[in-house]
């Protein structure tokens, strides 16, 4: 617990050299540990290491916990690796944490990140929880590919789903209209 907390207090202050040395000095990793410097690497731009790390966690046998995918997810998105994206989305359901709404989310925002929308209006069909913020992910990501009609399509969906924006809806919904 204390090695946990001392490699997440030194990637929250940057210092992410620290946080690997207390990491790699740790007797033992659960997937608390692994997931705070895999959250780090992922919070400081380091994708690559992060994605590094995940492989080794899952050749170590861990099994991550949603906080783990949350982060590796937008690894993948800030790498724009769709590829390794997909063997984590393929691993998700593997686990059985593909109906977590947490987990979900974060994979609409991947698929649209990475440009491929056709998977992330799949994903958000299959979601037993369609919420604000993966309404505004899908719509996000075809607003960035400059498709304004589908952004209001879905825009107008959510509500008809009883589902309403809030201020990063509306900011991105205002981008399509403009």
């Amino acid at each position: 617990i204390v090695g946990t907390a001392l490699v997440d207090m030194y990637c929250k202050c940057g210092h992410i050299e620290e946080a690997r040395h207390a990491f790699n000095e740790m007797p033992t990793h659960n997937a608390l540990s692994w997931g705070a410097m895999i959250s780090g690497y992922v919070q400081h731009g380091y994708g690559f290491l992060a994605l590094e790390l995940f492989q080794e966690m899952q050749e170590k046998g861990i099994k991550p916990n949603k906080v783990t995918f949350l982060s590796i997810l937008k690894a993948c998105s800030s790498i724009e690796s769709i590829e390794k994206g997909r063997e984590v989305h393929s691993y998700i359901i593997k686990v059985g944490f593909e109906d977590n709404p947490g987990v979900g989310n974060a994979l609409v925002h991947f698929y649209a990140k990475c440009a491929k929308l056709f998977e992330a209006e799949e994903v958000l069909s299959t979601l037993l929880v369609r919420d604000v913020v993966s309404w505004t992910g899908l719509i996000a990501g075809f607003v960035e590919l400059g498709l304004a009609e589908l952004a209001l399509h879905y825009y107008k969906q959510m509500q008809l789903e009883g589902v309403f924006p809030n201020a990063i809806t509306l900011v991105t919904i205002m981008k399509a209209c403009g």
